[in-house]
């Protein structure tokens, strides 16, 4: 499921995807796409919060792809 989020001034699209997981797991590919996977009980807050607090890091490894 496509989902939207505005991270330090930027729009970014991610791909949510609900399976049986422990952890929210965040995966950023060569395409610059990004995964992201949880728990079905997990709510839509608590991952945006994570992708917040993660927000430096996909920003520069979205920069890093775009330079390759």
């Amino acid at each position: 499921m496509i989902q939207s989020i505005n991270l330090k001034g930027k729009e970014l699209q991610y791909d949510l995807i609900r399976k049986d997981v422990k952890n929210i797991n965040l995966r950023i590919k060569a395409d610059q796409s990004i995964s992201v996977s949880a728990n079905p009980s997990v709510e839509l807050e608590e991952i945006e919060d994570f992708l917040g607090i993660k927000a430096d890091y996909i920003i520069s490894a979205l920069a890093y792809y775009e330079d390759l």
